[in-house]
């Protein structure tokens, strides 16, 4: 928190973070099995210390990895689900499709997912996630792949900063990034006519600010 601090406070700071991989491993080594590969995209070396329960949310999986995982899913048994289901996810139920001999058809994946919750579309295109007072420094963040800033709000409130949360809309374009980031510059003006602007993302948010 320190350090995003320092960089909020530079003038025209532009930051992106990455976590470097310090190893691949190939999708097409047939004797992975789907838990292993799912804890390389996670970046978890120990699968034995991994709660079988827990989500693949919990565990720490962003929208990318969540893209990767889904990828995964569909190469390797040929299970197609929506991107908002991965992280529905737990290594339990990984383990009960690696053990399934046959790909997994349409019928046994819609059964095993209908009960899923997915997350409703955000209504509200820009939200007030931390207020700090009208004299410190407005953040803008944008949503991971799934449209959402929720998975934020604990983190933001711990900034020192006002922060406001871009969220997916149905009223947003989604022909590329460029009109998507077009439609949020649009909000942010809404909130702050003038720049200069502090604009942060999250995993695909980043691509997007």
């Amino acid at each position: 928190l320190e350090m995003l601090d320092l960089f909020l406070n530079q003038s025209h700071p532009v930051v992106s973070s990455f976590v470097p991989v310090t190893s691949v491993a190939s999708n097409d080594d047939k004797t992975a099995t789907l838990p292993d590969l799912v804890a390389h995209v996670l970046a978890i070396k120990d699968t034995r210390k991994i709660k079988l329960g827990s989500t693949l949310i919990e565990l720490g999986m962003d929208s990318l990895m969540a893209t990767e995982i889904k990828i995964l899913l569909e190469n390797k048994k040929g299970i197609s689900i929506p991107i908002t289901a991965v992280g529905q996810l737990t290594f339990s139920k990984l383990m009960e499709m690696e053990s399934n001999q046959l790909d997994l058809n349409e019928e046994y994946t819609a059964l095993e997912f209908k009960q899923v919750t997915l997350l409703p579309m955000p209504q509200e295109s820009i939200v007030k996630m931390a207020s700090k007072g009208a004299k410190t420094l407005n953040l803008f963040m944008i949503h991971p792949l799934d449209g959402n800033v929720f998975l934020l709000e604990r983190l933001m409130k711990e900034v020192d900063v006002n922060v406001y949360g871009l969220q997916w809309v149905k009223e947003v374009p989604s022909d590329c990034i460029e009109s998507l980031a077009g439609f949020y510059i649009k909000q942010i003006k809404t909130i702050q006519e003038k720049g200069p602007y502090q604009i942060g993302g999250y995993s695909y948010g980043a691509a997007v600010a």
